[in-house]
């Protein structure tokens, strides 16, 4: 799997530009803690799912996502309302064990 990995802690900047004088910004919009070739991992030790449902939608969006691959989750403390939250907010799976995540990305196409 070591050679699925196409990012790990890479920032996502959202460029700008000010009215004022012109210039080109680049400002952080998320981060990716882990991309492979075939989806994006969201790693996280917290048991709620506060912050990572709007984190969600910037991982599903195309500045940071722009082959849309599935945004899965990590979260081996996660509450239940946690991981109902962050499904009905559209995520493909929150997993609480690494060999549940990599069975499901082993199974995406």
């Amino acid at each position: 799997m070591l050679g699925d990995l196409v990012a790990f802690n890479a920032e996502v900047l959202q460029r700008s530009q000010s009215t004022f004088t012109g210039k080109v910004k680049y400002g952080p919009l998320t981060d990716i803690d882990v991309e492979t070739v075939k989806a994006i991992i969201e790693v996280t030790t917290q048991q709620s799912a506060s912050g990572k449902v709007c984190q969600l939608q910037a991982l599903q969006g195309a500045l940071a996502n722009p082959l849309g691959k599935p945004v899965f989750h990590f979260m081996p403390n996660a509450h239940a309302g946690a991981i109902a939250a962050l499904i009905a907010a559209g995520s493909p799976g929150v997993f609480r064990t690494i060999a549940d995540l990599q069975a499901a990305i082993h199974a995406l196409p």
